[in-house]
């Protein structure tokens, strides 16, 4: 049997390419824009936009109106560009047990962000703390926050990497 191992090289154009991913890493990056659509939901959104201060209402008023839209375009761009590279993702052998999708530098920004933000929605949604993410134990399947818990660490695998390959080529 084939074990993919996933990992993060340059291409000759410069270009990220993740190799190795396996199925089950294939199927929760899928799974990214649907959970980026809930971030207007009440929890995500408290995590992805929280107030300023804790004492300033006028302040906090005035970021939700100022900066709050912008930040909104950024992540909704950001998710959008993420699903189209994945579209263009293909396997890398006959069986399909591994597969390859390629990131242009312009889009690892992009990429990172929407990571990010699929983790907090994550977090939020089930109201996961740092012990939740910590627990390596067995995940039941049908126990939908150890679940979303491994969904973070994966995705956090992929972020990981993207982060370290930026700081690389600083």
């Amino acid at each position: 049997m084939n074990i993919p191992r996933l990992r993060l090289v340059v291409t000759e154009r410069g270009h990220f390419a993740f190799e190795g991913i396996s199925v089950l890493f294939v199927l929760m990056l899928q799974e990214v824009p649907a959970i980026l659509e809930d971030r207007h939901s009440p929890a995500p959104r408290e995590r992805l936009f929280p107030a300023p201060t804790e004492s300033d209402a006028d302040w906090n008023e005035s970021w939700q109106h100022l900066v709050t839209p912008e930040l909104e375009a950024l992540f909704h761009s950001a998710g959008e560009t993420m699903a189209r590279d994945m579209a263009a993702m293909s396997p890398q052998d006959k069986e399909a047990t591994s597969y390859r999708v390629e990131i242009s530098p312009a889009h690892v920004n992009a990429w990172i962000s929407a990571l990010n933000q699929a983790r907090l929605i994550l977090g939020a949604r089930f109201n996961l703390t740092e012990e939740d993410l910590n627990d390596d134990t067995r995940v039941n399947l049908r126990d939908r926050r150890r679940v979303a818990a491994m969904k973070i660490r994966f995705l956090g695998i992929f972020l990981e990497l993207l982060v370290q390959a930026q700081l690389d080529d600083l």
